[in-house]
Order: structure tokens, then C-alpha cells, then sequence
């Protein structure tokens, strides 16, 4: 019982502030640095059609990239930055089914690749909202992440202002049922995002 209690208290001392502020800074820091953005989306899926091999012998419309194509838009990329290494390994490239001629479908991959990024964007978010930056969410957290994530959420257009709380209120309670079953009252990030 202790634990709990300092717990709630830590939340308004000295340190906790301190910790999720060096936190903040880091994540920010990491997020402009390490995480693509739209520009660097649409310089990969370009270089990915750029590097498209032709496909004389099948009439189907699905474009694909042979491993040369894909080593070759590597050594484009790495000019940017490291941050574009990860989406183009080996151990990638092999993640995906191949055609006869060892090649793979550029669509998957791209997917693939917007799947890694967003998720990792919403970790970067997530964890804005950790009050006391040890990866877990306590309901008052995720009560505040839900909450100010209503307006970019073009479902919820139509729920006046009024009906925030109460659908605050249940999305967590829903959130909290099925991913803290031990009802320790808080929720891991990691989880939140599998």
C-alpha cells in the first residue's frame, strides 16, 4: 500500500517534473531525428517505383523490386541519414514473399514501412503523456491522451463537446479492462500498442 501512495505523491514532486521534462526533450529530440515524416515517405515510395523492374513476361499490373533495387534505393537513402537503414536490411527485404524471380511487391513493403513509422509515432505521443516516464499509463494519463485526441478524430466530428468526458470515461475503462486484467491501474505502452 505504501508503494501506491508514493506513487500518487511522486506525481506532484520535484523530481518527476524534472525526470519527464529531460524525457520530453529526449523524445523530442529523438522523434525529429530517428522518425521519417511525409517528405521522407514520398522520397521512398518514389525512389520505389524509380527502381521498379520491368515485368515483360507476366501481365499482371503489380509492381515489384528485385534485392539490386532495393540495395540501390539503400545507398540513396543513407545519404539523408541513418534513420532510413532500419526499412532497408537485408532481414527485410526476405520478410516479405518473392516471385519466382526473387523479386517483391513494392505495395506490401511500403505498407510495411507506414505501419513501422506510425506506430512509432504514436509511441513518441504515448509517452508525452507517461506523467511519471516509467512506460506505463495510469488512467489519468490515458484520461488525457483520449481526451485531447477527440478533435483529429474525424469519427467523432459529430460528438458535441458536452459528450467528451463520458466517452473519455468508457474508451478508458475499455481500454483498462482488457489491458490491465490484474487491475493494477496502469497500462504498459507496449501494450497499448500491440
Amino acid at each position: 500500500y505504501e508503494r501506491r501512495a508514493r506513487d500518487a505523491d511522486e506525481s506532484n514532486s520535484l523530481r518527476p517534473r524534472v525526470l519527464r521534462a529531460a524525457v520530453t526533450h529526449l523524445l523530442h529530440r529523438k522523434s525529429t531525428e530517428e522518425l521519417l515524416d511525409e517528405e521522407d515517405l514520398h522520397a521512398i515510395l518514389a525512389l520505389l517505383k524509380e527502381h521498379a523492374r520491368e515485368r515483360s513476361l507476366d501481365a499482371s499490373d503489380v509492381e515489384v523490386i528485385d534485392y539490386d533495387g532495393f540495395a540501390k534505393i539503400r545507398e540513396e537513402l543513407a545519404k539523408r541519414g541513418d534513420r532510413f537503414r532500419q526499412f532497408f536490411m537485408p532481414s527485410t527485404f526476405l520478410k516479405f514473399p518473392r516471385d519466382p524471380s526473387g523479386c517483391i511487391a513494392i505495395v506490401p513493403f511500403f505498407t510495411f514501412v507506414v505501419r513501422k513509422v506510425n506506430i512509432r509515432q504514436t509511441r513518441v505521443q504515448l509517452s508525452y503523456y507517461d506523467a511519471l516516464g516509467c512506460g506505463y499509463l495510469r488512467e489519468k494519463d490515458m484520461e488525457n491522451f483520449i481526451f485531447e485526441l477527440i478533435p483529429t478524430l474525424p469519427q467523432l466530428n459529430s460528438l458535441q463537446e458536452e459528450f467528451y468526458p463520458f466517452y473519455v470515461f468508457t474508451a478508458v475503462r475499455k481500454f483498462f479492462f482488457f489491458l490491465d486484467p490484474k487491475r493494477t491501474g496502469r497500462v504498459r505502452i507496449r501494450d497499448l500498442l500491440s
